[in-house]
């Protein structure tokens, strides 16, 4: 299973961060053993100021919010809203899962 998740939203100032979380598990028996492996990784780090929104990609290059979109729907408003006053702080929460 693989998981698309923006993760835990953090403010600094008039800034927000996140990342777009990818998180795999697998897991398979053989006779009565269980193994199981999973990993995390950031996918892409969000940066919400002044100067608007900003994506990178893992390897520091851009991203297109049309292209985070299609990954985790959702979670360029999410940290929008971290940043508005009536909503105050929130943290993740918005999930993209596919088998």
């Amino acid at each position: 299973m693989t998981r698309l998740q923006l993760g835990p939203i953090r403010r600094h100032g008039p800034f927000a961060l996140a990342a777009l979380e990818d998180t795999r598990l697998s897991a398979r028996g053989i006779g009565q053993v269980v193994t199981v492996h999973a990993t995390k990784a950031p996918r892409a780090i969000l940066i919400l100021g002044p100067g608007g929104l900003s994506v990178l990609d893992a390897q520091g290059d851009p991203m297109s919010e049309a292209v985070l979109d299609r990954l985790c729907p959702g979670a360029a408003e999410r940290l929008r809203a971290a940043l508005t006053p009536d909503t105050g702080h929130q943290d993740g929460g918005d999930t993209h899962a596919s088998r």
